[in-house]
């Protein structure tokens, strides 16, 4: 499947992402067009996402993968000009919002390898929301932070919400 038609099939309009009455929200009104974008993207629950390209590019079927993707570009930041942030809402199970993340990570860092895209040109990034902590957050969270937490910069974050949605555009756009 072309990507070009993965990302119109997964692309949402809305500025949120709320599952369970948790969630995220992006503020598009703080994204400077032309010289930069955000798109968000449902990826857990979108058919050509879930069924037809992760398992295409893993080999195996139905796999599991985080909820959302949002993709930040700024063409400004000819460094680093393209932030892929997975979000991933869960109950109280970090460990599993953990792997769903790595599991959705891994297939779509092969593919833009394979197309050609430098890796030093891809900041990685993941938020996960719980309606509920958790104990040993940080070792949880280790996973994560060691393949996206470079250059001294925080690229994971990890809230606790009871009926909420956190705005994450700074996170992103940071």
């Amino acid at each position: 499947m072309p990507l070009t038609a993965l990302l119109q099939s997964a692309c949402i309009s809305e500025s949120k992402i709320i599952e369970n009455h948790i969630g995220i929200s992006v503020e598009y009104i703080k994204i400077e067009k032309p010289t930069k974008n955000l798109l968000l993207f449902r990826s857990d629950g979108c058919h050509e996402f879930h069924d037809v390209f992760l398992p295409c590019l893993r080999n195996e079927p139905s796999p599991k993968c985080c909820d959302g993707l949002a993709l930040y570009i700024n063409t400004e930041n000819t460094q680093c000009p393209l932030t892929i942030c997975f979000v991933e809402l869960k109950g109280k199970n970090v460990d599993d919002a953990v792997e769903q993340i790595l599991d959705t990570y891994e297939p779509i860092r092969t593919y833009l390898k394979a197309a050609g895209i430098s890796e030093s040109k891809i900041k990685w990034k993941a938020v996960i929301i719980s309606s509920r902590g958790c104990s040993d957050i940080v070792q949880k969270l280790k996973p994560l932070t060691d393949k996206f937490d470079k250059r001294g910069e925080k690229n994971v974050d990890h809230r606790v919400a009871r009926s909420k949605t956190f705005p994450i555009t700074d996170f992103i756009t940071a």
